[in-house]
């Protein structure tokens, strides 16, 4: 009779456990987002290992969001790395007694990382563990931390994360006094370069002013040679009438020469006429004379 009341059970259990596995369950979803401290989200990847064996590497949103679906029953362990940044890795696992499945319940986790650099003078073994441990607490009937993991490394990952942010804090102040000292040197570049225009338009002024002087200069020394050249033009000229003149005179007076000697000739042979024609009168009386 027991016996009978035993297969009976057995095969009520087994036809609650196949109708249990008839059922779609919803899969564990996994989600959260990255922060990369002082950097982007170029090459940060996400890869992905079940029970051992990767399966996939994904790349976060824009905004650093991911998300994935996960099958239960297995282990999974999720690294999140980007170059130059510490490697971080969680372990989910997502075994659950057959019984506590219910496809009316959707199992999720919501894991957010940080990422920052590789500092030197900083021990980052601590970071080949994962970080965190995510199983099912059967007492709590729940997904959660593995507490007594978490007490274990906390400590070491509080150290290191108050290196890191000591580094981070001298790693901003180096760049608040690098984005200092850019805009100095901006600022005297720029200061540079109004000194440079100031002097470039200084000498082109300097330059305009010689140039409108020199112009200046040669129109006036072109109204001078004009001038000049008037005025010789002009004495030039009267010399030529004074001269003209002068030579109208002197052919004048030599005219006049000409003509009185001329005269002065003609007076002289009429007087030489006259007077051989007296003596040839005187001559022909006393002939007459001498005859009577």
């Amino acid at each position: 009779m027991k016996t009978g009341r035993k297969i009976i059970l057995l095969f009520f259990l087994l036809i609650h456990s196949v109708l249990l596995f008839g059922q779609e369950v919803p899969p564990f979803k996994l989600y959260g987002s990255i922060n990369i401290i002082n950097g982007n989200l170029d090459d940060t990847k996400v890869s992905i290992s079940k029970d051992g064996k990767k399966i996939k590497t994904l790349s976060p949103n824009l905004f650093g969001k991911y998300e994935v679906e996960l099958d239960y029953q297995h282990e999974y362990t999720f690294t999140f790395s980007k170059p130059g940044y510490v490697e971080k890795s969680m372990i989910v696992n997502t075994n659950i007694p057959e019984d506590k499945l219910d496809r009316n319940f959707k199992y999720k986790w919501d894991a957010d990382v940080r990422l920052f650099k590789q500092y030197e003078g900083i021990n980052f073994m601590v970071y080949t563990q994962p970080v965190q441990k995510i199983y099912y607490n059967e007492r709590a009937k729940l997904f959660e931390a593995d507490s007594d993991y978490n007490k274990m490394i906390l400590s070491q990952l509080q150290a290191i994360e108050e290196q890191v942010s000591q580094k981070i804090e001298e790693e901003k102040e180096e760049i608040k006094k690098a984005e200092e000292e850019a805009k100095r040197i901006a600022k005297e570049e720029e200061a540079r370069k109004l000194e440079e225009e100031r002097i470039k338009q200084e000498v082109a002024e300097k330059a305009r002013r010689e140039a409108e002087e020199a112009e200046k200069k040669r129109q006036a020394e072109i109204l001078e040679q004009k001038r000049a050249e008037k005025e010789a033009a002009k004495k030039a000229a009267e010399e030529a009438r004074k001269a003209a003149k002068e030579e109208a005179a002197r052919q004048r007076m030599e005219e006049e020469a000409r003509r009185k000697a001329e005269l002065e000739e003609r007076k002289k042979q009429e007087a030489e006429a006259r007077k051989k024609e007296a003596e040839e009168l005187a001559r022909k009386r006393a002939d007459e004379a001498a005859i009577r």
